[in-house]
């Protein structure tokens, strides 16, 4: 039987920041491009999208955190798949190399100081306000993933001689369709509610109850299914 070759962990890694790019892209174009397209999440369910841009926040900070978890922070023999795992035997380049890590772990910091006190533990002096916990910016975020690219641009460079490209290739279709099916339902919504609204006015109150009605199957938990 065939096999696939296994992944290096130069791969691997490469693989780990392409995703990074592409999650980011999916806040940057949700919470970050045009305070219409979180009118448009709120209108829908404001504490949904309050969830969604928690939850996408805090993953970027995850993983930004252990792309850029130094080796020796670990103990065991277990090597970790960061770019601190990255060298290049006897090269005199390297020492580029250690400048691009040391870089990216200075854009980081930010979003280590957030798992420490926010995602891993919880600081009590921050839980009880005595202390201030600054959650960093979409700016920072971006400088984070950007020197944690250029580590992995600088050692494709110089140990595969390859120029990588990291960023999705897509400009964001899919997070601006997803939008874009919010605000027709949005719209909709409005029509049938007036439509409704007249329907009452006019004595018709069964077809004005279906006009707002919904299926079954989304119906809240809470609520009678049949």
């Amino acid at each position: 039987m065939d096999h696939e070759p296994r992944a290096t962990f130069s791969e691997i890694l490469r693989n780990d920041v392409a995703q990074l790019h592409i999650r980011f892209r999916i806040y940057d174009q949700w919470f970050g491009v045009d305070p219409r397209r979180v009118e448009i999440l709120n209108e829908t369910s404001g504490s949904t999208a309050k969830v969604l841009q928690y939850a996408l926040w805090s993953e970027l900070i995850l993983r930004i955190c252990r792309l850029t978890d130094e080796q020796s922070s670990r103990k065991g023999s277990r090597r970790q798949v960061t770019i601190f795992g990255l060298e290049i035997a006897e090269d005199p380049r390297n020492k580029k190399l250690a400048e691009a890590k040391r870089a990216a772990k200075k854009a980081a910091a930010f979003a280590w100081a957030f798992r420490d006190k926010e995602l891993a533990h919880s600081d009590e002096d921050v839980r009880f306000g005595s202390a201030k916990l600054e959650g960093g910016s979409r700016k920072q975020l971006r400088e984070a993933i950007e020197a944690i690219s250029d580590v992995i641009r600088v050692y494709a460079s110089i140990e595969e001689d390859v120029h990588v490209i990291l960023q999705p290739v897509m400009k964001g279709e899919d997070e601006t369709h997803f939008l874009n099916i919010l605000r027709l339902g949005l719209q909709k919504q409005r029509e049938q509610r007036d439509e409704s609204l007249q329907a009452m006015n006019e004595g018709r109150y069964n077809e004005a109850r279906a006009l707002l009605g919904r299926p079954s199957w989304l119906s809240p938990y809470d609520e009678p299914r049949s």
